[in-house]
């Protein structure tokens, strides 16, 4: 597929380690949510920032990065480009439902503002989020757009080189409570003792 236009910032330094992507400014954009449609919004959820890589909804997309200064590069494509996740530590595509046709590459703390990209008409966009470490400081960032008319698909992960829990307590046992998280290892000792267990 072609590649239309590009955006590169060479020193985007994230505020609250999250990297932002919302649409640019129109005032004559029209933002009508379906019912059901008020979770997509940007600040919906408490949930902060976004996830292992990335998450998107209706003109934003928050993306999980590293303390430094980070290569930033967003892509308009007029359709799925190549697959190339074989280069990338993190990959993730994501819906992303574009009001204006435009994004900007922006803070946590900014509004929108003018576009950095034009990615064409308003709608729904298929965005794929490539991160891997960069030689020096921070991470490349690749941001690639393409129409996607129609159904979203689901976001999907093509690679991910770390996984996305971390070690330690897991959490369970604030949920079920000690008794069951007991319960739970004594079933688990049991099936692997050789001799069996009381």
């Amino acid at each position: 597929m072609t590649l239309l236009q590009t955006f590169e910032d060479q020193e985007y330094l994230p505020e609250y380690g999250t990297l932002v992507v919302r649409d640019s400014w129109d005032p004559d954009a029209r933002v009508e949510l379906a019912p059901g449609e008020e979770l997509l919004e940007e600040y919906a959820t408490a949930a902060q920032p976004g996830g292992t890589i990335a998450r998107a909804g209706h003109g934003w997309l928050q993306a999980s990065a590293r303390d430094g200064y980070h290569v930033v590069r967003l892509e308009a494509h007029d359709g799925a480009p190549p697959d190339d996740r074989s280069a990338w530590d993190g990959v993730v595509e994501t819906p992303y439902h574009s009001w204006t046709g435009s994004v900007e590459l922006t803070y946590v703390t900014s509004g929108s503002g003018n576009a950095d990209l034009r990615l064409g008409p308003p709608g729904v966009y298929r965005v794929r989020v490539s991160r891997r470490p960069a030689d020096d400081d921070g991470d490349l960032w690749r941001l690639q757009f393409w129409p996607a008319p129609g159904v979203p698909e689901p976001p999907l992960w093509l690679a991910r080189r770390d996984p996305a829990t971390g070690s330690g307590r897991s959490g369970w046992d604030d949920v079920l409570g000690h008794e069951a998280t007991e319960l739970a290892f004594v079933v688990g000792s049991a099936a692997t003792a050789k001799d069996g267990a009381t």
